[in-house]
């Protein structure tokens, strides 16, 4: 084997055991309840509304669509939405480009106060970039 092999071996296996071992992380920051999404940079995106239950979340989205799935928790305070029926596979070879480069879209909480919870989105393979930032505002 060559050594980029065996490097790319190495590192799937760090990746896989280091996935098992953080499985167990959640964040004590965002709590159940439903939240109004608010972007505070880098976004044309709307505000929008997200129910979270037990590690499941339903998303509104514009439209009246809703998304919904499961929320995978990567490490204390990190977290990928993961929409039910939607897969890397499925999306187009820009998006497949993009998903083997940079890694999946991953909310890190930064902090909160008593309604509201500060996050930023980065990339599972790039958390050094910030592709936006903003809140989750508790709703009632």
């Amino acid at each position: 084997m060559t050594k980029y092999k065996l490097l790319f071996l190495a590192l799937a296996l760090c990746t896989l055991s280091w996935t098992t071992q953080t499985s167990k992380f959640k964040c004590k920051l965002l709590p159940d309840g439903k939240y109004q999404i608010k972007y505070t940079f880098n976004s044309t995106e709307k505000p929008s509304i997200i129910s979270i239950s037990k590690d499941r979340f339903s998303k509104c989205c514009s439209f009246r669509d809703t998304l919904r799935g499961q929320i995978n928790w990567i490490y204390d305070c990190y977290f990928t939405l993961k929409v039910d029926g939607i897969s890397p596979d499925t999306s187009s070879e820009l998006n497949k480009l993009l998903h083997r480069s940079f890694g999946e879209h991953c909310f890190e909480l930064k902090n909160s106060t008593e309604d509201t919870i500060f996050f930023r989105t980065t990339y599972t393979g790039n958390v050094h970039i910030t592709v936006n930032e903003g809140r989750f505002v508790r709703t009632k």
